[in-house]
């Protein structure tokens, strides 16, 4: 028995349009529940674009000999959202003074949603403490601080020499990060 190999000359592509991502053509988005034929010379230019919040949903693809249209084949494809990351570094202030908080780290997420809040928390052991709007803030409580409000935000350094472990984590309207520390020290200046 003799089997022919013909090439696939087309595919056909169907989203069910539950998850809210899409396909694309030549970088245009495709209409979802919709059955798209697209030719095996252009499938290079033929893309799915991820929902912009976590979902997922059944795409379906079926291919063309020539001859006849093969099965349909399903798959879920899943939209995940990367959550945000902190970046921090120990640092010093001279004692007495007081800082923007907004200097001390750099927030950024992975697939580029926009930070929305952060939360702080002082493990109050240094007796410095954070200020809002001038204001000082309870220690060892989460304190959560709009992007908006964030140049507010500051910290003051203890009234005499120490140390504080101080915390971060951001959040981009779906997930929190993972906190991350640094170390807030109040010290002389050097004469």
């Amino acid at each position: 028995m003799l089997f022919r190999s013909d090439a696939i000359t087309q595919y056909k592509f169907y989203d069910d349009g539950i998850g809210g991502g899409h396909f694309t053509l030549n970088g245009i988005a495709q209409a979802e529940q919709t059955h798209i034929t697209v030719s095996a010379a252009n499938l290079a230019n033929f893309g799915y674009a991820a929902a912009s919040s976590t979902s997922a949903e059944r795409l379906w693809v079926q291919a063309y000999d020539g001859t006849e249209w093969g099965p349909w084949a399903s798959w879920i494809m899943a939209s995940a959202n990367q959550r945000p990351v902190v970046s921090v570094a120990n640092a010093s202030l001279k004692v007495g003074a007081s800082t923007a908080i907004a200097g001390l780290f750099t927030a950024s997420d992975g697939d580029g949603d926009t930070i929305t809040q952060y939360k702080f928390y002082d493990d109050g052991l240094g007796g410095g403490h954070f200020t809002l709007n001038g204001i000082a803030q309870a220690e060892q409580t989460h304190i959560t601080v709009s992007a908006a409000n964030l140049a507010n935000f500051g910290y003051a350094a203890a009234g005499s020499t120490s140390a504080e472990r101080l915390w971060v984590q951001a959040y981009d309207g779906t997930e929190w990060g993972p906190w991350a520390s640094w170390i807030m020290a109040s010290a002389n200046q050097r004469p």
